[in-house]
């Protein structure tokens, strides 16, 4: 089996681990289920995208970033927004912003990408200070 294959075949585990450190957060006690906000990258998204998918109670919020290139298919992102509204009866916003020019990392602004991102972070879960 080939350098990739091991990769692929261990690949449940990493969200798995995800989920496990969002459940050690609330046994904690560090925090409540909904009130957790998770923001990752590129493959370290899709990662995400699955913890959030499996365990949405533990989630209030996601932010998965990837550049609109060749590495990554726009269809990808559209499936995992699909994905998202339909695992969602609440209907809470699923927020898709597309980099078109951006890629993986160049000609992006940065602090407003942030910024908005960080927004959605804290509004979703319930951050008093984020609320409309």
């Amino acid at each position: 089996m080939g350098e990739s294959g091991i990769r692929d075949r261990n690949k449940h585990t990493a969200f798995e681990d995800a989920i496990d450190v969002a459940k050690a957060l609330v046994r904690g006690r560090v925090t409540r289920p909904g009130r957790i906000g998770v923001t990752s990258g590129s493959c370290g998204g899709m990662t995400m995208d699955m913890a959030a998918l499996e365990a949405p109670h533990l989630n209030g919020a996601a932010v998965l970033s990837a550049g609109a290139d060749y590495t990554i298919p726009l269809w990808v992102g559209g499936k995992v927004v699909a994905r998202a509204r339909a695992a969602n009866p609440e209907g809470k916003p699923v927020l898709w912003d597309i980099q078109w020019q951006g890629g993986h990392n160049a000609g992006i602004d940065y602090v407003q990408l942030d910024t908005d991102q960080m927004a959605f972070l804290f509004w979703q879960p319930g951050h008093p200070d984020f609320q409309p």
